[in-house]
Order: C-alpha cells, then sequence, then structure tokens
C-alpha cells in the first residue's frame, strides 16, 4: 500500500502540473495551430490505455535511450535503514535528497503512465 501511495501521489501531482500546464498554453495561443496540436496530443493521450503507455515509456525511455531505470523501487541495501515503507517520503524528511532522487528516477515512469490519460 505505501508504494502505491507514493506512486498515485506522484502521478497526480504529475497529472496536474502537465495538465494545467497545458491548459493555460492552450487558452494563451487560442485559435491557433498550437492549440490544435495541443488538443491532438491530449486526444491521443486519451486515446492510449495506461499499460500501453507503460510500455511505449519502457521502451522508448528505459531500453532505446536508458536514462530511467526500468525495475525496481530501492537498492535493497538501502532498504535496511528505512522504519517505514514510505520511502520517498522518509529520505525527503529525514533530508536525504540523494535518496530521494534515486527513488523518483524509479517512480517517474509509471507515474507518467498513469498521468498521461488524465
Amino acid at each position: 500500500l505505501p508504494a502505491t501511495l507514493e506512486l498515485a501521489g506522484v502521478a497526480i501531482l504529475l497529472a496536474v502540473a502537465c495538465g494545467l500546464a497545458l491548459g493555460l498554453a492552450a487558452v494563451h495561443w487560442s485559435g491557433t495551430w498550437l492549440e490544435s496540436w495541443i488538443d491532438a496530443a491530449n486526444s491521443l493521450a486519451l486515446a492510449i490505455p495506461e499499460f500501453l503507455w507503460a510500455m511505449l515509456l519502457i521502451i522508448g525511455l528505459g531500453v532505446l535511450v536508458p536514462i530511467l531505470p526500468i525495475s525496481g523501487r530501492i537498492d535493497p541495501m538501502q532498504a535496511e535503514d528505512m522504519r517505514t515503507q514510505f520511502y520517498l517520503l522518509e529520505s525527503l524528511a529525514r533530508g536525504d535528497f540523494a535518496l530521494a532522487w534515486e527513488l523518483l528516477q524509479h517512480l517517474i515512469l509509471p507515474a507518467m503512465a498513469l498521468a498521461l490519460p488524465l
């Protein structure tokens, strides 16, 4: 449950930030080709299911251009030091930003897959 709650929280934050930015951009460029492009990208994001987005993101950002990890949540050696299962929140509360960054790298692919349709 803690891993799911952290993933859902990151996905919601990502969806709200991107949705707000794209919504404001579409309003700003209302009546131009950019608004049409934003509407088309939104339609595409809604048409493709989350599991397919996940596979495309894993292939694109984890295999072809390996910039994000494609499996796991945390190094097992670092998990021994944690008191709770809320690894991201605990690492931020402890001020261990290197660990928080590592955890976010593992969360970003599934969070993007969940956030795209939103």
